[in-house]
């Protein structure tokens, strides 16, 4: 009989030991204690940092590599192309007839020049803001009629003010304020083995895009003169 009363009270011992530990397995998180959203979260998190510093990293590659786009060429030719123009020339030209010339010659017919109209197309840079343009003597000699293209399509009829043939330069004149400029500079300060940009915009009127085009080279040489052929000869004795 007491055999029986210790099995029954085992027996309940065991009952309340295995339903208690059934309670707090049903309960508790996997994963050692931790619940699943917390461990999501985590991950989340860690993931979204990485991609925060990859795209961190990016950017400042993209910003070094359009930093190291932007050299002197590229800052010099947005500060002058603005100020580049396209010059679209009417020229008068002398016509040599060589049936006129013998009649002339032969029998005495008084000489009447002949001329035709050509047109031709060059560029300049604004070096006032009022309008004074600057380009080739040979762009506008014998011009008769000079329209100039802006870098912002804008036209304007343009009037020669000077020409040196010597130093085969022209300036020209536009009714317009307000305009870009180029910043002059002194030749004296130029060094041999400078980069040299020649900026200009011989087609604007023809184009639908009227910005300039860039070629760049270096300066070759300075202050180079042609000796006279007597001390040429004289070195070579």
């Amino acid at each position: 009989m007491r055999g029986a009363w210790w099995a029954a009270i085992l027996g309940l011992l065991l009952g309340a030991v295995l339903g208690v530990g059934l309670l707090l397995y049903r309960g508790a998180p996997p994963g050692g204690g931790r619940s699943e959203g917390t461990a999501a979260d985590s991950v989340g998190d860690k993931g979204a940092a990485v991609a925060d510093t990859l795209a961190d990293a990016g950017d400042g590659r993209d910003a070094a590599l359009r930093a190291s786009r932007e050299n002197a060429i590229v800052r010099a030719t947005q500060l002058v192309a603005p100020a580049v123009v396209s010059i679209n020339v009417i020229q008068q030209q002398a016509v040599r007839d060589p049936t006129r010339e013998f009649f002339e010659k032969y029998f005495a017919i008084p000489h009447r020049d002949s001329y035709e109209y050509v047109r031709s197309l060059g560029s300049g840079v604004i070096v006032s803001s009022d309008g004074l343009v600057v380009t080739n003597e040979h762009v506008v000699q014998g011009a008769v009629q000079l329209l100039v293209t802006l870098s912002d399509g804008r036209q304007f009829q343009g009037v020669v003010v000077e020409e040196v043939d010597r130093y085969d330069l022209a300036v020209l004149r536009i009714e317009a304020q307000d305009l870009p400029v180029a910043r002059l500079a002194d030749s004296d300060d130029l060094q041999i083995g400078e980069w040299a940009i020649a900026i200009g915009s011989p087609f604007g009127y023809l184009l639908a895009d009227t910005q300039p085009t860039v070629t760049v080279g270096v300066i070759s040489a300075l202050n180079r003169d042609i000796a006279r052929q007597n001390q040429h000869d004289r070195r070579l004795v």
